[in-house]
């Protein structure tokens, strides 16, 4: 994580990393949300999908997001020592 755009009183800048957990308006997050953090440039964005049990993950690859496959683990380059094991945060 780029520590310098962090400050006291907000974060300046664009993160890394933007972790979204659907709510009540799917199409916001996956649509205008997924163009807006494109847009801004941030390296990776995650939808995570408590109805289907699943995460979606984006990754910045040529000045536009790529899908990224995700198995029964998701990680990032990002934190290199996180791996989340999806059937310990979804009920399967």
């Amino acid at each position: 994580m780029r520590e310098h755009i962090l400050t006291p009183e907000n974060m300046r800048g664009v993160p890394d990393l933007v972790v979204e957990v659907l709510s009540t308006n799917r199409t916001y997050d996956e649509r205008v949300k997924y163009g807006s953090y494109e847009g801004a440039g941030v390296a990776e964005y995650w939808i995570v999908d408590p109805y289907q049990n699943e995460v979606k993950i984006f990754r910045r690859a040529g000045g536009k997001f790529v899908a990224v496959p995700v198995g029964e683990t998701v990680t990032s380059p990002f934190f290199p020592d996180l791996t989340i094991v999806l059937r310990d945060i979804f009920e399967m």
